[in-house]
């Protein structure tokens, strides 16, 4: 199968996102908003806004440099969910499992696993090999460490090898983390495109 290793490469870890959009029967908060009525215009305070990143135009040295970026702003955008949950759960695994055995850590993950690989099995196996690569540069980055490093805390040392022998064969180097400079035109998506984890 041409995309047989990515697949089976995300499902092995990143099976441990689980959705945190609204499905149907599940509730909705709504927040009110504070307005005011100033010379008959109402304006209206919101309490928290999402970050917005502005930026000035892009200039490319060619069409072909610009439908691959494009392409990458596309790819980025449908990976982005599961790179935000994916860094989302990484961070809470280690606060729950700190100071905590191995063997406890693996169970954690195991359970982890096993209750939400249904649902992205389905979602996940059809990622092209770009849309992988930029998965994993994306939580590369977020969380500043090789995708081997991260297998490894979470999986173990032997599947962190068994994948990155798999992935060389794939043209993939867990090993190397991602690097700013190595590829500039997914430097500007990733730039735009910021993975974040605040505890609330």
């Amino acid at each position: 199968m041409k995309n047989r290793f990515i697949f089976l490469f995300v499902i092995s870890f990143f099976t441990v996102i689980h959705s945190s959009h609204a499905q149907s029967g599940d509730s909705v908060t709504w927040h009110a908003l504070e307005m005011m009525v100033v010379n008959g215009d109402t304006i209206y305070f919101a309490s928290q806004l999402d970050d917005v990143v502005v930026t000035s135009p892009r200039k490319f040295k060619d069409s072909q440099e610009y439908a691959l970026y494009l392409r990458y702003k596309k790819y980025a955008a449908k990976v982005y969910p599961y790179a935000v949950e994916a860094v989302k759960l990484y961070r809470q695994m280690e606060e729950a499992t700190e100071g905590k055995s191995k063997h406890k850590r693996k169970k954690y993950v195991r359970k982890t696993r096993k209750k939400y690989k249904p649902k992205y099995k389905a979602e996940l196996k059809n990622l092209t090999r770009t849309q992988g690569m930029i998965l994993t540069k994306m939580i590369e980055k977020a969380l500043d460490m090789p995708m081997y490093e991260v297998i490894k805390k979470t999986r173990g040392s032997l599947s962190a090898t068994f994948w990155n022998l798999s992935g060389k064969s794939y043209g993939y180097h867990l090993k190397q983390k991602y690097e700013v400079g190595q590829d500039p035109l997914l430097d500007i998506v990733l730039d735009d495109l910021e993975v974040k984890y605040e505890e609330h």
